[in-house]
Protein backbone atom coordinates (compact mmCIF):
# COMPACT_ATOMS: atom_id res chain seq x y z
CA UNK A 1 0.00 0.00 0.00
CA UNK A 2 2.90 2.39 0.73
CA UNK A 3 4.33 1.80 -2.76
CA UNK A 4 0.95 2.65 -4.28
CA UNK A 5 0.75 5.81 -2.18
CA UNK A 6 4.27 6.85 -3.26
CA UNK A 7 3.31 6.26 -6.89
CA UNK A 8 0.17 8.38 -6.40
CA UNK A 9 2.33 11.23 -5.08
CA UNK A 10 4.71 10.88 -8.04
CA UNK A 11 1.84 11.08 -10.51
CA UNK A 12 0.45 14.10 -8.66
CA UNK A 13 3.80 15.91 -8.79
CA UNK A 14 4.11 15.16 -12.52
CA UNK A 15 0.56 16.44 -13.06
CA UNK A 16 1.47 19.63 -11.21
CA UNK A 17 4.42 20.07 -13.57
CA UNK A 18 2.17 20.03 -16.66
CA UNK A 19 0.63 23.47 -16.07
CA UNK A 20 4.14 24.86 -15.65
CA UNK A 21 5.11 23.51 -19.07
CA UNK A 22 1.86 24.83 -20.57
CA UNK A 23 2.47 28.26 -19.06
CA UNK A 24 6.02 28.29 -20.42
CA UNK A 25 4.90 27.30 -23.93
CA UNK A 26 2.08 29.85 -23.94
CA UNK A 27 4.19 32.74 -22.71
CA UNK A 28 7.32 31.95 -24.72
CA UNK A 29 6.72 29.82 -27.81
CA UNK A 30 3.20 30.91 -28.77
CA UNK A 31 3.85 34.53 -27.80
CA UNK A 32 6.96 34.58 -30.01
CA UNK A 33 4.80 33.37 -32.91
CA UNK A 34 2.20 36.06 -32.13
CA UNK A 35 -0.38 33.30 -31.65
CA UNK A 36 -1.26 34.07 -28.03
CA UNK A 37 -3.32 37.21 -28.37
CA UNK A 38 -6.95 37.81 -29.21
CA UNK A 39 -10.12 35.89 -28.45
CA UNK A 40 -10.61 32.13 -28.27
CA UNK A 41 -11.04 31.74 -32.04
CA UNK A 42 -7.75 33.53 -32.84
CA UNK A 43 -5.71 32.65 -29.78
CA UNK A 44 -3.78 29.37 -30.16
CA UNK A 45 -2.89 29.58 -26.47
CA UNK A 46 -6.50 29.72 -25.24
CA UNK A 47 -7.17 25.97 -25.12
CA UNK A 48 -3.76 24.96 -23.69
CA UNK A 49 -4.11 27.67 -21.04
CA UNK A 50 -7.61 26.44 -20.13
CA UNK A 51 -6.43 22.84 -20.04
CA UNK A 52 -3.47 23.82 -17.86
CA UNK A 53 -5.83 25.35 -15.29
CA UNK A 54 -8.03 22.22 -15.30
CA UNK A 55 -4.99 19.95 -14.81
CA UNK A 56 -3.72 22.21 -12.02
CA UNK A 57 -7.09 22.06 -10.24
CA UNK A 58 -7.31 18.26 -10.56
CA UNK A 59 -3.70 17.77 -9.40
CA UNK A 60 -4.25 20.01 -6.37
CA UNK A 61 -7.47 18.14 -5.54
CA UNK A 62 -5.59 14.85 -5.76
CA UNK A 63 -2.75 16.21 -3.59
CA UNK A 64 -5.30 17.30 -1.00
CA UNK A 65 -6.91 13.85 -1.07
CA UNK A 66 -3.51 12.20 -0.59
CA UNK A 67 -2.51 14.61 2.18
CA UNK A 68 -5.73 13.93 4.07
CA UNK A 69 -4.90 10.25 3.81
CA UNK A 70 -7.72 8.85 1.74
CA UNK A 71 -6.42 5.66 0.18
CA UNK A 72 -7.10 4.51 -3.34
CA UNK A 73 -10.25 2.42 -3.77
CA UNK A 74 -9.74 -1.28 -3.08
CA UNK A 75 -10.45 -2.19 -6.70
CA UNK A 76 -7.54 -0.04 -7.87
CA UNK A 77 -5.04 -1.27 -5.30
CA UNK A 78 -5.68 -5.02 -5.76
CA UNK A 79 -3.69 -5.34 -8.99
CA UNK A 80 -0.63 -3.80 -7.40
CA UNK A 81 1.31 -0.74 -8.42
CA UNK A 82 3.61 -2.59 -10.82
CA UNK A 83 0.87 -3.28 -13.38
CA UNK A 84 -0.41 0.29 -13.26
CA UNK A 85 3.10 1.70 -13.38
CA UNK A 86 3.92 -0.43 -16.40
CA UNK A 87 0.74 0.65 -18.19
CA UNK A 88 1.40 4.29 -17.36
CA UNK A 89 4.98 4.11 -18.61
CA UNK A 90 3.94 2.32 -21.81
CA UNK A 91 1.15 4.82 -22.45
CA UNK A 92 3.60 7.66 -21.83
CA UNK A 93 6.09 6.12 -24.25
CA UNK A 94 3.37 5.80 -26.90
CA UNK A 95 2.45 9.44 -26.42
CA UNK A 96 6.09 10.58 -26.71
CA UNK A 97 6.46 8.51 -29.89
CA UNK A 98 3.27 10.16 -31.18
CA UNK A 99 4.62 13.65 -30.51
CA UNK A 100 7.84 12.78 -32.34
CA UNK A 101 6.00 11.16 -35.25
CA UNK A 102 3.32 13.85 -35.62
CA UNK A 103 5.37 16.48 -37.51
CA UNK A 104 6.80 13.84 -39.86
CA UNK A 105 3.79 11.63 -40.54
CA UNK A 106 1.02 14.15 -39.97
CA UNK A 107 -2.18 14.01 -37.97
CA UNK A 108 -4.03 11.52 -40.20
CA UNK A 109 -1.32 8.87 -39.91
CA UNK A 110 0.06 9.40 -36.40
CA UNK A 111 -3.21 9.85 -34.49
CA UNK A 112 -4.94 6.57 -35.45
CA UNK A 113 -1.73 4.68 -34.64
CA UNK A 114 -1.54 6.27 -31.17
CA UNK A 115 -5.22 5.77 -30.42
CA UNK A 116 -5.30 2.16 -31.62
CA UNK A 117 -2.15 1.42 -29.62
CA UNK A 118 -3.60 2.93 -26.45
CA UNK A 119 -6.89 1.11 -26.88
CA UNK A 120 -5.13 -2.22 -27.42
CA UNK A 121 -2.96 -1.53 -24.39
CA UNK A 122 -6.06 -1.13 -22.25
CA UNK A 123 -7.80 -4.25 -23.56
CA UNK A 124 -10.00 -3.15 -26.46
CA UNK A 125 -10.25 -5.71 -29.25
CA UNK A 126 -8.13 -5.24 -32.36
CA UNK A 127 -11.13 -4.50 -34.60
CA UNK A 128 -12.70 -2.18 -32.02
CA UNK A 129 -9.50 -0.24 -31.46
CA UNK A 130 -8.87 0.27 -35.19
CA UNK A 131 -12.44 1.32 -35.95
CA UNK A 132 -12.72 3.59 -32.91
CA UNK A 133 -9.39 5.26 -33.60
CA UNK A 134 -10.35 5.97 -37.22
CA UNK A 135 -13.76 7.37 -36.27
CA UNK A 136 -12.28 9.53 -33.50
CA UNK A 137 -9.47 10.80 -35.76
CA UNK A 138 -11.94 11.83 -38.47
CA UNK A 139 -14.37 13.41 -36.01
CA UNK A 140 -11.67 15.53 -34.36
CA UNK A 141 -10.27 16.53 -37.76
CA UNK A 142 -13.74 17.55 -38.92
CA UNK A 143 -14.25 19.75 -35.85
CA UNK A 144 -10.84 21.39 -35.97
CA UNK A 145 -10.29 21.65 -39.72
CA UNK A 146 -13.85 21.92 -40.95
CA UNK A 147 -15.52 24.00 -38.26
CA UNK A 148 -12.70 25.90 -36.56
CA UNK A 149 -10.30 26.28 -39.53
CA UNK A 150 -7.36 24.97 -37.51
CA UNK A 151 -4.52 23.54 -39.56
CA UNK A 152 -3.56 20.13 -38.21
CA UNK A 153 -0.02 18.80 -38.77
CA UNK A 154 0.19 17.71 -42.41
CA UNK A 155 3.37 15.64 -42.39
CA UNK A 156 5.32 14.62 -45.44
CA UNK A 157 2.16 13.79 -47.43
CA UNK A 158 0.66 17.27 -46.90
CA UNK A 159 -2.71 15.56 -46.65
CA UNK A 160 -5.89 17.06 -45.26
CA UNK A 161 -9.55 16.10 -45.57
CA UNK A 162 -11.53 19.04 -44.25
CA UNK A 163 -9.18 22.01 -44.57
Amino acid sequence: MQITRNFDWLVTVLALALPIVVYFEVTVSLADQDAASGGPMRDAAYFPRLLGWVILFLALANALKLAVGRAAPKALSDDGPRLRTGLALLAGALFIAYLLLLPLAGYYIATPILLAGLMRLFGVSCFGSVMSSLIYTLAVAWVFEGLLNVILPLGWLSFTLFG
